[in-house]
Parts: structure tokens; C-alpha cells; sequence
């Protein structure tokens, strides 16, 4: 099975070095139009399987990146055996 790997933290990074600014995850989810509560559990996970198309364009926004670049994708090395 696929999964997505989140590679939104080190992209909020790579945002603050670019800015020469340190984000909040209030500032963040202002930013994006997200809930405090969306951005935490964003941060906190090592996937965003869950995340929907809507935030990810919001957060892709906000970051200054494309979209693809959210996500890695990782996928099962067993999956169809």
C-alpha cells in the first residue's frame, strides 16, 4: 500500500530560512485557513494520508511550494505478493 510520507515540516523550515522567520502554528494556520488543531496534527504525523485536497492546496500556497512537493510517497515492497 502507498503511503504519503509528510514532508511539511521540513518545507515550514525551509519557508522560515527563506523569510528569515520563525512561524507559529497559529501563524501557520491562519495562513493556510486551517484550524489550530488541523496544524498540529499535520505537524505531528509522519504521514498525511488524511490531509484533503482543499488544505493541501492552502498549505502548498502558503509555503510557496507545489503541491507535489508536500508528500513523498512510499510504497509497500510487499504489496502484490
Amino acid at each position: 500500500m502507498a503511503r504519503f510520507k509528510n514532508r511539511i515540516p521540513e518545507l515550514l523550515t525551509r519557508k522560515e530560512l527563506r523569510d528569515k522567520a520563525r512561524y507559529s502554528q497559529k501563524e501557520f494556520a491562519e495562513g493556510t485557513g486551517l484550524t489550530g488543531a488541523a496544524i498540529s496534527r499535520i505537524m505531528n504525523h509522519d504521514t498525511i494520508d488524511k490531509l484533503t485536497y482543499a488544505s493541501a492546496v492552502a498549505i502548498a500556497q502558503w509555503l510557496g511550494v507545489p503541491m507535489e512537493e508536500l508528500a513523498e510517497t512510499d510504497i509497500d515492497e510487499d504489496e502484490g505478493e
